[in-house]
């Protein structure tokens, strides 16, 4: 794969693994401002 293809990958990862780890500290109910 090409550099760009990479930084694209880990883009999608990063995004998505912080959608679940907000999901899962909303569903714990860390998160009430």
């Amino acid at each position: 794969m090409s550099p760009i293809e990479w930084i694209l990958v880990m883009l999608i990862v990063i995004s998505s693994g912080v959608t679940v780890l907000t999901m899962i500290v909303d569903k714990k109910g860390v998160i009430k401002k």
